[in-house]
């Protein structure tokens, strides 16, 4: 499982009840200020939110929490199962997202970066986004910086 095939081979989902445990697990491991179910609960359930998960070979590796009603989607949660990290699983994801609402009234992808998490930010400009701006304490939980990343959905 070593190669980038794995994320390519990737089915995005949207994220229901049945997959949330294994989102609970995989955002415990991979998430400095963890969500938990009550928080995604409350949030799918507005209608300006949507859940995707990321399966390989049956099993939920990763997913994605949007906002889809502004000009912009925002990604508020994306994470990975460690094991799945740096075989194309985010990125799959990504590519998911710009394909789905590349023809509606939005035009950009848009994340919220802490400025501590160096590997997010180098994965997502390698994937084309790039930092537009930097909003000094934009983290309420702890005054870091946030460098807001963006990627145009129509490339």
């Amino acid at each position: 499982m070593n190669s980038p095939k794995v994320g390519e081979a990737a089915k995005i989902e949207w994220m229901i009840r049945d997959k949330l445990q294994k989102v609970l697990v995989i955002e415990s491991l991979c998430s400095e200020f963890p969500w938990d179910e009550k928080k995604f609960i409350d949030t799918l359930r507005t209608r300006e939110y949507t859940g995707y998960v990321a399966i390989v070979d049956g099993l939920t590796v990763g997913f994605m929490v949007i906002r889809t009603d502004q000009p912009n989607i925002g990604i508020i949660k994306m994470a990975v199962q460690r094991s799945h990290q740096r075989l194309g699983v985010g990125r799959r994801m990504i590519e998911y997202i710009k394909q789905k609402y590349k023809k509606g009234w939005r035009s950009h992808i848009v994340i919220d970066v802490r400025e501590s998490n160096l590997g997010a930010q180098l994965f997502f400009k390698s994937i084309g986004f790039r930092c537009e701006l930097i909003v000094q304490g934009g983290f309420k939980d702890t005054g870091e910086p946030v460098y807001r990343m963006t990627c145009p959905l129509g490339d």
